[in-house]
């Protein structure tokens, strides 16, 4: 069994963690007020404050997350108010059962689904399940954690590895765990970005879309059986937290200039040409807006876009077009609904799409 806990100053045990009501945000905020550049991959400048200083102030750093004593079957949630160094405790020592049992995901929540979850996730979480070959193929197994642990110190990124179930000689199999606040909308950037830092490291490690789930459940360390306790791997890097802030501002400088979204064709109606014709595409429209047709087939407003019902990664993808050529207000959607078949759509085309099957 392998068992690595690297560093830069000697643990400190934590105190009152379950009291404080810190969370990564705040302790970031109160830091930058210090002029303490904790983000920095220098580590922090003793001039500025002493690493015990620093260690104190992180103590208090609450993770926020949750788990479920049943399996996966069991929904039911309770709240999990822990930090990095009792993450270590808790993963670095599995223990010998079924794969089925207790589990963890990403933020607090009170039932395993997106409604029932917090917005904000205090974990992100790597599925180490398979890897990309020279030919661009994925394949099982996953690259060696050691190498994902090495590059990941590298970039002095604070985080977990431990080894799954699955793992076996020969079948790399694990999950890297990263303290770090975050949105749903930030989460498919963040992962692309640890992928292509990886990536450019020849660590070819394959993204899953367990990744991308919200509320995707994420065992604790078991093994099944003596044998492959002895095949256990954990891996623990103290460093920074992983700076979400700034991946997502460079992120977003980055993105074109939005372009006015394309929306089907205009399609002849019978007897628009007679006189005294009335519209009812334009006349739905002036009494209903999009707004009024997404709320009530169950779409969330969550912000200036709209998530969609059941959605599993939680990330409202139905964006609201207000540049559209002919001034109508239109959604288009990048989510896996009825609405994303490539074009805009009006407060009748949702009503067409969503209420009547695409019939007109």
């Amino acid at each position: 069994m392998i068992n690595t806990v690297e560093s830069r100053t000697p643990l400190i045990q934590y105190i009152d963690i379950q009291s404080s009501e810190l969370s990564i945000s705040e302790v970031a905020r109160q830091l930058k007020k210090q002029n303490i550049h904790c983000w920095s991959k220098r580590g922090v400048p003793t001039d500025d404050v002493t690493q015990k200083q620093l260690r104190n102030i992180l103590g208090k750093v609450l993770l926020v997350i949750s788990k479920s004593e049943g399996g996966y079957k069991n929904t039911a949630l309770s709240n999990w108010n822990t930090d990095f160094h009792s993450l270590v405790n808790e993963f670095s020592t599995p223990i010998i059962g079924d794969k089925d049992g207790s589990y963890f995901i990403r933020c607090a929540g009170t039932k395993r689904n997106n409604a029932d979850t917090s917005d904000k996730a205090d974990v992100l979480i790597l599925d180490g399940d398979s890897c990309i070959n020279n030919n661009g193929e994925i394949v099982p197994g996953a690259p060696e954690p050691l190498l994902v642990h090495e590059v990941l110190k590298s970039l002095d990124i604070q985080h977990v590895i431990y080894t799954s179930h699955s793992n076996d000689i020969g079948l790399h199999k694990y999950r890297l765990v990263i303290p770090c606040e975050y949105s749903p909308e930030q989460l498919p950037i963040l992962l692309d970005t640890l992928f292509k830092k990886l990536h450019e490291a020849n660590v070819m490690l394959a993204p899953v879309p367990e990744n991308r789930t919200w509320s995707q459940p994420w065992y604790f360390p078991r093994v099944p059986d003596e044998q492959h306790k002895g095949l256990f791997e954990f891996y623990a890097h103290d460093g920074a937290l992983l700076d979400v802030e700034t991946i997502y501002q460079e992120w977003l400088v980055q993105q074109p200039e939005p372009e006015s979204p394309p929306y089907a064709p205009h399609q002849s109606q019978q007897g628009e040409n007679l006189t005294g014709w009335r519209n009812p595409i334009k006349e739905f429209n002036q009494s209903n807006s999009v707004h009024d047709v997404l709320i009530r087939n169950r779409y969330i407003k969550k912000g200036k876009n709209y998530l969609r019902p059941d959605s599993s990664s939680k990330i409202p993808a139905v964006q609201v077009c207000l540049n559209c050529a002919d001034d109508v207000e239109r959604v288009f959607s990048h989510g896996g609904d009825m609405l994303n078949d490539g074009y805009a759509h009006d407060a009748f085309d949702c009503y067409r799409l969503l209420e009547c099957g695409g019939e007109w």
